[in-house]
């Protein structure tokens, strides 16, 4: 008999169900007015059993309506076709049987299934409002197969028929009798009717699609039209197939947003998407589902290859992972390959789904249940017998992340460290051992949270026509979100209106508002909880694009489109054409027409190849004289922002025309090199591209390149004219030494910058750009005239160029000492900065940098231009929405050679205080204190009433600390200098970690850490982001208290430490791999570095030893716990240079030195710790979960093994090893008793009276595997530890206890064997609802159905009289208190097992139920009923000797046990069928010694060589299960046990082990012992010994 575990994917019949999906192409059926559904079934093969024998039995299904018959089909072969005119499909699998018969009408079916030897099943199934799925087996009472004689029932006479031709090769038997065609019939043929007899359960009848699904159109209607989607076709036609596909379109960028809200809550458990498989289909989305209550939550799908179905459709289907009533769906389509067009077929709502894997009933865990907490899952099941134990798996139903596990030894587990409001599966599989059971079908949970959800932050408002698009950061335990606006400046909240319904995206476009009036908004998230406040208040104004002339283009001077005669493309197949329609296509002249509606827009990376050519050209209707070029970009969307840099060539009249012309930007002519094209000006809605003045110019060519992959487009290309004579911004910088407009000229008066303001204020003025500009140009000279200056200088800049020897990124921004405010009016116009930069050499660039202070993580930084010599004009950008004041510092990035000669002059922005040290090491210390001084005296100086401008900067080698001025006014010289020196230090020690020894003088890393400080987002105190540290404004004024080590170690506490390693980490496990490098800046102290860590000062190390020492796979969900494993790493290697391990191995890692091949994380980390320790780690590595492939395994094994026990080490164990102490020695003594009130628990009591030298602790282990370790108490040498067995029963362990020293080293270990765990398994308490006693009637209801096999009487238990136990109404045991008591574990109480419904005369079998309700009669007051759920197996010895005279135990010749053979005798509990015994021996190993005499040597363990033979009762209807008390007799094979012990060198007088005991194994399958496993075992018992045994007399069975 092979009982078969199913496998199979959910079935496609499911998902095809509807008619015009089956047809053929062009055979579509008309739609009908009524909805029409399916009928299917599976029909689980619950014993193995090929297609042939299915043939051979003429396995059929019947459909009817009414009584009219549909059609027959076999069910042997794949097969499609047709029942009457209603498609039909049957599909094979190894494991079921599927059939589906769809386009059915409403109405009253019956199936029916045959076939030779099953009973025939019939079911009545009413097609309503739902089609409806069968689920029927071969192994339960329904399609059951064992009906040999076509009665209709699989009883004793079926059983006796088979009985009858065992061994029978005729045809006709063997068609019949053979279940599963292995071409016998035999025992387990037999087996398998023996259990159909006692078959139970009954089919199950699901309701899967909905057949009329009540949608709201009119709700649905509006909800479309809110959302701004266009429909095309019928709304009704996405809930019945007819063929008919209906197209969504969202408007501007949105995503496709389709509600389906219903006029009453609908139950389903799962939704179907059908769309075309082409562009416009359905890929990737999320599902948003309010249920009845109005709880919102979100499943995201992804579906890149989904289910196909005929005709070129796919199908996407969305679990909701358990059954809801749901008010209202909503379908975000976030990815379509064709724009934001999306064409769905069909939706289909299932209120039950078929399962994935129908298995047989009792083959597996059942009742696996899970309640949802915060962060966590509690599971519960009903507890199987004869195991030891269960393995929980979990994993993300999305797919995300890794599958975990986690053994417990009982009927529940608590599963912590989960993400609230993320879904996930859980599995429970039985173990015993390394063996494993069926895993359960998966439940699904999604961790709740306990509290509302904090108020969103990183909040970004797009503005667009009429309208504004919002976008935020999920805040966590958020399950949907309201978004509230006022157009009232300043408003109070009540002025607030919530905009449309809730939504659970991040993101929402308000509708329909005001362009030009500005909006605040703020977002409220909720949970089931309640709601937070207000997130901060953000600002947006819609804006209608403006397509007139930029603003700020001369209104003279100027060539345009009239002047150009021609304009064309260099790459004419570099064009979107998604822009354009064949109505309005594509034309060059759109470039230059006069019309800023019309463009050109280039690919991009998302539509093609963004690196084609860019190049415009174009010629005159007459010859020009040029300076620049200007270029409009679409005045639409933010692509005045994609250009980044470009190249101009020209040809003049004299050129040939077809000839390569003169490059003239840039000035260098080289082209090929675009890091040295000079950058365009951005000028806001337009750019200036200027180059050297050319004359006579009859041809241009202008390239551009994008920033990023954005496409570069160009609705009208100008070029402003050159006249000597009207050159007035020349003339201007006439007046100035040089580029950087530091100092005049000599001999600059008075009346040359009146007369050059003159000029500006006439006609004269209208033929230039930044009118403003020069006018302050002019005031400059006036102010330089009078011997003053507002602007910032920097003589000097500083390189840092972000490059380095070892992969580690960073911050390159530098301070300008300015900070500049945005505009805040989108109406006006925008601020500018000027910069005058002279010296920067060809091939080097200086770019400029605005950043908002205090800003959220998300918004920032943006780039405001890179710098040429000579004037630079910068537009300051609004970073961020809020409705705070927008600015903050400026900062120059810079990574040339030149630095020394370069200067730069700031115009237009804030001079703020700036303390710069960047060449710290090349000053000396009174030119560091002079600097320092120089800017405290700036700092209490300034004043600044805007928040944003408000700050500071200070430059160190290795940090810049950008913080509000305020809080560095307490700051003092001292304080300053030694908060540089802290700096310095934690990064000499975060560098030299990671394996970077050039630190402080010399510092090559390029790159610097900005500490800023930052808005905190919901949970965080700091937060690390590669370029920068975000700290809150409450931790600024700390960053500039340090004290370096030689002062104590103030290295500005564990966040800053955390939040650099997180920058640094090259391991990438966030949260525990980052923190080596905050534990090696917390033990610093500047000698040997041993200052209390904090997983010392938290008391973590008894979590991290019992981690180890439990050795389960996988990392701990405790992120110390998990970083133990690293840190013991430098406890074991490091002596008094503390990073020398870590320094070595990540040299290591990063150069993957060691890898050898191997990619796997676990692999990589166990090759470079053991290459660069030079040991093998094979053991610590494994027991702290690791999963290491057999070609790691073979190459640790070159190194050296570690002998020491590193994984039990602490940070005292390092202190330890440091002071040279001594190992510990001597032994210790333990005692290992049963506890009598809990027989699940064992007390161990440890004596280490005798141990001396410092104890770290001792393991743990029960039969050779360490279950846990107890750290030695500081002053006990008494202690005590409480195994608790769990789920084991019926077995017998040896504990062993292991000392460990403080460094690691095994100190002594001894055991104590023969610890036998046995016990009643009785019901719990919280499984009982009540229990009531009506006089000597004791009736207990269950809380739920539970499995019981007995019944367990304590307290004043009756001497005599009579006693019935019913369950559920039906008597399951009758009996008499002075006979039969069964009670084994607990002799003071008394058992009675339950027997087989209907069993007149109590017998040995053991019978389970599902019960809700036991009643005992009988029970007198004072007796306790308890409820047994399993018997369990059980196997005890009771003689050993030879037999008193030759015992035939069987019906052929040779199956007797001659006289005088050895024997061994016992009981056994279980089921003879499936259970066997075997008997384990421990043999004393002895050697010669030098005078001959033979001296013990070792004692081995093995199981004797013999055969069992186990009897039992044969009951009245020979129906074999679990029985109470079976025989078994063991039989030595003493021939083979001679060979062995003369082998082991082990021989004794009889050939007896030294002690014998029985294990009993049970397997899933009778004829296979591929699942065997042990489940009992006995007590370990001393063989009889010398040369006379006893006499063993067998008669009927029973030894005497």
């Amino acid at each position: 008999m092979t009982m078969k575990r199913f496998h199979r994917l959910l079935s496609a019949l499911l998902c095809i169900c509807m008619l015009s999906s089956l047809l053929p192409p062009g055979a579509a059926a008309e739609p009908s007015a009524s909805p029409t559904g399916s009928v299917s079934l599976t029909l689980r093969l619950d014993y193995e059993q090929p297609a042939a024998q299915l043939q051979n039995r003429q396995v059929q299904a019947k459909l009817y309506q009414g009584k009219t018959l549909l059609g027959t089909l076999s069910l042997h072969q794949n097969s499609t076709t047709d029942l009457s005119g209603h498609p039909a499909q049957v599909s094979v699998r190894s494991d079921c049987l599927e059939f589906s018969a769809s386009g059915l009408p409403q109405g009253t079916y019956t199936l029916e299934l045959t076939g030779l030897g099953y009973r025939t099943f019939r079911q009545d199934v009413a097609l309503g409002n739902y089609s409806q799925h069968v689920i029927v087996g071969t192994g339960d009472a329904t399609f059951t197969l064992g009906d040999t004689n076509g009665d209709g029932a699989v009883d004793q006479k079926d059983r006796d028929a088979l009985s009858s031709v065992l061994g029978s090769t005729s045809p006709q038997d063997l068609r019949l009798y053979d279940f599963n065609g292995d071409g016998a019939i035999d025992i387990i043929d037999l087996a398998v009717l023996s259990r159909n007899t006692a078959a139970t359960g009954g089919a199950q009848l699901l309701n899967t699609t909905m057949l009329a699904p009540p949608v709201d159109q009119s709700a649905a209607s509006k909800g479309l039209e809110d959302a701004g989607m266009t429909v095309t076709g019928q709304l009704d036609d996405l809930f019945s197939d007819n063929g008919k596909t209906v197209g969504f379109t969202a408007s501007n960028e949105d995503p496709v947003t389709i509600p389906i809200p219903f006029s009453s809550p609908v139950e389903m458990e799962e939704i179907i998407i059908t769309s075309p498989a082409d562009a416009s289909g359905v890929k990737k989305g999320r599902l948003m589902v309010e249920d009845e209550d109005g709880t919102l939550f979100e499943i995201p799908f992804d579906n890149t290859q989904p289910q196909s179905r005929a005709g070129g459709s796919s199908v996407i289907t969305i679990p909701l992972g358990r059954r809801v009533p749901v008010k209202k769906i909503t379908i975000v389509v976030e990815k379509t390959g064709k724009n934001q067009y999306t064409a769905i077929e069909t939706i289909e709502f299932l209120k039950d789904i078929v399962p994935e894997n129908p298995v047989a009933p009792n083959s597996e865990i059942k009742g696996l249940t899970a309640t949802e907490g915060s962060e966590q899952v509690s599971l519960r099941w009903q507890s199987l017998p004869n195991i030891s134990g269960y393995l929980v798996e979990y994993w993300l139903r999305d797919g995300g992340g890794e599958r975990k596990s986690m053994p417990v030894n009982v009927p529940s587990a608590t599963i912590t460290g989960l993400s609230n409001l993320k879904t996930y599966l859980f599995t429970v599989t039985p173990t015993d051992g390394a063996w494993k059971g069926k895993a359960s079908s998966p439940v699904s949970a999604t961790p709740q949270p306990a509290k509302a959800p904090p108020a969103p932050d990183m909040v970004n408002v797009t503005s667009l026509e009429g309208s504004l698009a919002v976008s935020w950061k999920a805040s966590e335990n958020a399950t949907y979100y309201e978004l509230y606006y006022t157009d009232q400046p300043n408003a109070a909240a009540s002025a607030f209106q919530q905009y449309g319904d809730r939504t659970t995206g991040t993101r929402m476009t308000l509708h329909n508002l005001t362009n030009g009036t500005p909006y605040s908004i703020y977002i409220v998230a909720g949970n089931s909880v309640g709601k937070s406040g207000p997130s901060r208040i953000y600002t947006g104004t819609p804006t209608a694009v403006d397509y007139d002339r930029p603003e700020g283009i001369p209104t003279e001077g100027v060539v345009e489109y009239d002047g150009i005669e021609r304009i064309w493309l260099s790459d004419k197949g570099n064009v979107a054409n998604g822009y354009y329609t064949a109505e309005n296509p594509f034309r060059e002249s759109n470039m230059a027409d006069g019309d800023f509606k019309t463009h050109w827009t280039s690919q991009s990376y998302g539509d093609g190849n963004f690196s084609r050519s860019k190049q415009v050209n174009c010629t005159f209707k007459t010859p020009q004289d040029l300076s620049a070029a200007i270029w409009v970009s679409r005045m639409d969307g933010s692509f005045a922002n994609h250009l980044r840099s470009y190249t101009v060539t020209v040809w003049t009249a004299e050129d040939d025309q077809n000839g390569p012309g003169t490059v003239i930007a840039p000035s260098s002519g080289q082209t090929s090199n675009t890091r040295t094209w000079p950058a365009v000006t951005n000028m806001g809605k337009f750019a200036l591209l200027p180059f050297t003045p050319v004359q006579n110019v009859t041809k241009i060519a202008v390239t551009v390149e994008q920033r990023d992959y954005l496409p570069v487009s160009l609705s009208e290309l100008m070029f402003l004219t050159y006249d000597p004579s009207r050159d007035l911004p020349n003339d201007i910088a006439k007046l100035f030494h040089d580029a950087s407009y530091t100092s005049l000229k000599p001999g600059v008066t008075q009346a040359q910058i009146g007369g050059l303001r003159d000029r500006l204020n006439s006609d004269e003025g209208k033929y230039y750009m930044d009118v403003d500009i020069l006018a302050d140009e002019l005031n400059l000279a006036e102010e330089l005239l009078n011997g003053q200056s507002r602007g910032v200088i920097l003589d000097r800049l500083y390189s840092l160029t972000g490059q380095n020897n070892y992969g580690q990124g960073g911050s390159t921004l530098q301070p300008l000492g300015a900070a500049a405010q945005a505009q805040a009016d989108p109406s006006a116009a925008d601020y500018k900065i000027v910069v005058y930069a002279s010296g920067i050499p060809e091939g080097e660039s200086v770019t400029v940098y605005a950043t908002q202070h205090n800003a959220e993580a998300s918004t920032w930084r943006a780039t405001m231009g890179t710098l040429q010599n000579g004037r630079n004009v910068l537009t300051v950008p609004k970073i961020g929405s809020q409705n705070t004041p927008r600015g903050g510092s400026l900062y120059y990035a810079y990574g040339g050679a030149h630095g020394g000669q370069i200067k730069l002059h700031i115009r237009m922005a804030t001079d703020i205080p700036a303390l710069e040290l960047s060449d710290w090491y090349s000053l000396t210390e009174a030119q560091r204190k002079t600097r320092i001084n120089d800017y405290l005296t700036e700092l209490a100086a300034f004043t600044q009433t805007v928040d944003c401008l408000n700050v500071t900067e200070i430059a160190t080698p290795s940090v810049l600390l950008s913080l509000p001025a305020s809080s560095v006014k307490q700051a003092t010289a001292d304080s300053l200098y030694n908060t540089i020196l802290a700096w310095e230090d934690i990064m000499h020690i975060c560098l030299t970690t990671q394996g970077i020894d050039k630190t402080y003088r010399d510092n090559d890393m390029n790159v610097r850490q900005n500490i800023r400080c930052m808005q905190m987002f919901a949970g965080a105190f700091m937060y690390a982001a590669g370029n920068h540290i975000g700290i809150g404004a409450g931790s600024c004024a700390g960053m500039v208290a340090g004290k370096p080590v030689v002062n104590g170690n103030q290295l500005f506490g564990w966040g800053i430490a955390h939040e650099i390693g997180h920058n640094m980490d090259k391991l990438g496990k966030a949260e525990i791999t980052n923190n080596i490098y905050a534990l090696m800046v917390q033990t610093w102290d500047g000698s040997q570095n041993i200052k209390t860590s904090r997983l010392e000062a938290s008391n973590k190390y008894p979590a991290i030893f019992t981690k180890v020492a439990q050795g389960n796979p996988g990392a701990s969900n405790n992120v110390f716990v998990q970083l133990g494993m690293y840190w013991q790493l430098h406890l074991a290697y490091d002596g008094a240079d503390s990073t020398e391990f870590f320094n070595k191995f990540f040299k290591a890692w990063k150069a993957g030195t060691y890898f050898a091949g191997q990619t796997a994380y676990d692999d990589k980390v166990a090759l470079t710790a053991s290459a660069v320790s030079g040991k093998d780690l094979t053991e610590f590595f494994t027991r702290w979960g690791m999963t290491l492939s057999e070609a790691t395994q073979e190459k640790l094994k070159t190194y050296e093994k570690e002998t020491r026990a590193i994984w039990y080490l602490s940070d005292q164990s390092r202190r330890e090893r440091l002071s040279n102490t001594e190992a510990a020695s001597g032994t210790l003594t333990f005692t290992a008793a049963v506890e009598k009130e809990n027989p699940k628990e064992v007390k161990i009591t440890i004596d280490s009276s005798k141990l001396t030298g410092k104890i770290q602790g001792y393991e743990i282990l029960r039969d050779g595997k360490s279950i846990d370790f107890i750290c030695q108490p500081s002053s006990e040498s008494e202690l005590t530890y409480t195994d608790v067995v769990g789920s084991a029963n019926h077995r017998t362990y040896k504990y062993s206890v292991v000392a460990y020293d403080i460094l690691g080293n095994k100190v002594t270990e001894t055991s104590v064997d023969n610890v036998r765990i046995a016990y009643d398994d009785v019901v719990q308490a919280d499984k009982i609802e009540s229990t009531e006693r009506n006089g000597t009637t004791v009736t207990i209801t269950l809380t739920e159905e539970t499995r019981v096999s007995g019944i367990k009487i304590t307290g004043e238990i009756p001497k005599e009289g009579a006693f019935e136990v019913t369950v559920n109404g039906k008597t399951a045991r009758t009996g008499n208190f002075n006979e039969n008591n069964q009670a084994v574990d607990d002799t003071n109480s008394f058992v009675a097992y339950l027997n087989k419904p209907g069993t007149e005369t109590p017998d040995t079998r053991i019978w389970t139920y599902d019960a809700e309700t036991v009643t005992v009669t009988g029970i007198p007051e004072g007796a306790k009923v308890e409820l047994i759920r399993y018997a369990g197996d059980d196997v005890s010895i009771t003689a050993v000797g030879r037999l008193s005279k030759a015992y035939k135990y069987g019906d052929k010749a040779d199956e007797v046990i001659p006289k005088g053979t050895l024997v061994v005798v016992g009981n056994y509990r279980g089921d003879p069928v499936y259970n066997t015994v075997k008997l384990l021996g421990q043999y004393t190993v002895t050697s010669l010694d030098v005078n001959g005499e033979a001296v013990e040597k070792e004692v081995i363990t093995r199981p004797v060589a013999g055969e069992t033979i186990l009897f039992a009762e044969i009951p009245e209807d020979n129906q074999v299960s679990d029985i109470s008390d079976g025989l078994f007799l063991f039989i030595p094979d003493e021939q083979e046990e001679k060979e062995l012990q003369e082998n082991d060198r082990c021989l004794g007088n009889n050939l007896l082990p030294s002690k014998i005991q029985a294990v009993i194994a049970r397997t899933n399958e009778p004829d296979s012992t591929l699942s065997q496993h042990a489940t009992a075992q006995s007590a370990w018992i001393n063989s009889p010994g010398g040369d006379t045994l006893p006499t063993i007399v067998l008669e009927e069975g029973d030894p005497k």
